[in-house]
């Protein structure tokens, strides 16, 4: 798979985590284990994102190929050490890798104008009928005491930190 990624799709870096996979060598101190644990991952995490990385035109793919879970409404990656009944403390939150994405303010400002075109789109594409009808489209987002914005499209809906939700109601 890393292969594929840096050879076929030409990306620039891949960290690979595998059980087998060689350590990740880092930008300072010593390489990283590689092995996908709870504190592996929580730490590569919050040392990759400590400094920002990612410029104007940068994409960063995030490819979890492991076990996830879903309670009480947030979505957590399971690492090979994580126990579905601690998720406290062996299992990572989809958020804590969202709040590491910075995304600036004209650039939240262009994907909210165009979510909106195409909240408008729906809107227009179901028109009012008798029977199931589209007359809402419901939204979740947050952001962080960073000021950084998550936006949430599968239908989950944030905790009580900062989060906010999107009502669209079809015009009249």
């Amino acid at each position: 798979m890393r292969q594929l990624f840096l050879q076929e799709l030409s990306f620039q870096k891949v960290y690979h985590f595998t059980d087998t996979s060689p350590p990740i060598p880092q930008d300072y101190g010593p390489d990283q284990n590689s092995r996908p644990t709870y504190t592996t991952l929580r730490r590569f995490l919050n040392k990759r994102f400590e400094t920002p990385f990612l410029g104007d035109g940068d994409n960063l793919w995030f490819f979890f190929a492991g076990h996830g879970i879903r309670h009480e409404q947030t979505d957590y990656l399971m690492p090979a050490d994580g126990d579905r009944t601690d998720r406290q403390n062996s299992a990572i939150p989809i958020h804590f890798i969202a709040y590491r994405l910075p995304i600036s303010a004209d650039k939240v400002k262009a994907q909210m104008q165009s979510l909106v075109a195409i909240v408008n789109d729906l809107f227009e594409q179901a028109p009012p009928r008798p029977g199931l009808q589209l007359d809402e489209v419901e939204l979740s987002v947050e952001i962080n005491a960073e000021g950084k914005v998550s936006l949430i499209s599968s239908g989950g809906k944030f905790g009580s930190k900062g989060g906010i939700t999107l009502k669209f109601v079809r015009p009249s």
